[in-house]
């Protein structure tokens, strides 16, 4: 049980972790957008299909989320019943491009 605990303590310490990262808003690609979100059943194939539209090729792996951007519109791909993480990390990709 103490073993138990101990792995939790842990694992919840690195998402608090990972939730304090820290971003530079001076590597914004822009200031002002606007941004759509749509929540799917199926991501991956959601993600795929707006990647082709676009001439892009398409993902290999399962994607959590995906998002398309220019200067000023961003549009967001997501679960239906998505988490913070997900539309966070998105969003943030429809302010600072490709940052990861």
């Amino acid at each position: 049980m103490k073993k138990i605990v101990l792995a939790l303590m842990f694992i919840s310490s690195v998402a608090v972790a990972q939730t304090e990262q820290r971003f530079d808003a001076s590597k914004h690609i822009t200031r002002t957008t606007t941004i759509t979100h749509v929540g799917v059943d199926n991501v991956t194939e959601a993600c795929n299909a707006e990647r082709s539209k676009r001439g892009l090729p398409t993902f290999k792996q399962p994607s959590a989320a995906c998002s398309f951007w220019t200067q000023n519109t961003c549009y967001i791909i997501t679960k239906k019943h998505f988490t913070l993480d997900d539309l966070g990390h998105e969003t943030l990709h429809c302010f600072q491009g490709k940052w990861h």
